[in-house]
């Protein structure tokens, strides 16, 4: 008897290349065998290339709560911005929801700002006054503001009057 100890990704690679299984079916495969959920999704989105919105639903199936398919996407290196793009068009969460929610997954401020100039389409009003009410603090904002926007300081003054 042999004592053979794969990866999830190699077990993944071989039920799909041989024995021509579908990507719901690998992950019940490996989750029934114990394979932690971060690292089964991670090889089935390396070896199915899976979008976003495919590795989600292959979640939903498993009636995964949002908070919880946002996280596991993001610990399987889907960018915050592909997870708010899904927020956005799959689940219909508005720019401060989603923004509150990848916060609670660790997006810094410019990541979040990021998503709401690229995803939600936000000027740089409304993304100072998003992230402020999603909880970053008014030094975050101020520090998107100069070093990722590169603002002058005058502009900044003024946006962060907006805050009160």
């Amino acid at each position: 008897m042999f004592n053979v100890n794969l990866t999830a990704a190699e077990i993944a690679g071989v039920l799909k290349s041989i024995y021509n299984k579908t990507a719901s079916e690998v992950v019940q495969f490996l989750l029934e065998n114990g394979v932690p959920v971060s690292e089964m999704l991670s090889a089935i989105k390396a070896i199915y290339h899976l979008t976003v919105f495919q590795a989600s639903a292959l979640l939903e199936e498993l009636n995964f709560e949002v908070n919880r398919i946002a996280e596991e996407l993001i610990n399987a290196t889907y960018s915050f911005e592909e997870v708010a793009s899904l927020l956005k068009d799959h689940f219909s969460y508005s720019a401060e929801a989603a923004v509150a929610l990848l916060k609670s997954l660790n997006a810094s401020a410019e990541k979040a700002t990021d998503v709401l100039k690229n995803i939600y389409n936000q000027t740089v009003p409304e993304i100072v006054v998003t992230l402020y009410n999603a909880g970053y603090s008014v030094d975050e904002i101020i520090n998107v503001l100069r070093n990722h926007l590169k603002l002058g300081m005058q502009e900044i003054i003024d946006l962060i009057k907006l805050l009160g």
